[in-house]
């Protein structure tokens, strides 16, 4: 699992200059989005967004012996990978 740190050293910009500068982040399959908190406004709401491989997906939240059937069809059907998000 990927860990995102975030460290301060001194004056923290504003919120929206944070939100600049994380938001579109790319890595691979991997990105990052970043917005002013809807509740708080000293608040920074961040997604981590990535894609994952629909049969440990899938395996994660059902029986093994389940999911085989279920993941054929849905590779069938064109579906190798799933987006998953991570909010913080």
């Amino acid at each position: 699992m990927t860990t995102i740190t975030l460290f301060q050293f001194g004056e923290m910009p504003e919120i929206g200059e944070i939100c600049h500068k994380i938001n579109g982040k790319n890595q691979a399959d991997r990105w990052i989005t970043a917005r002013p908190g809807k509740y708080n406004r000293n608040e920074v709401f961040i997604t981590y967004w990535y894609y994952e491989d629909i049969e440990s997906s899938i395996n994660k939240v059902m029986d093994e012996n389940d999911t085989s059937e279920i993941v054929g069809i849905l590779k069938e059907r064109g579906k190798e990978r799933i987006l998953r998000r991570i909010y913080c």
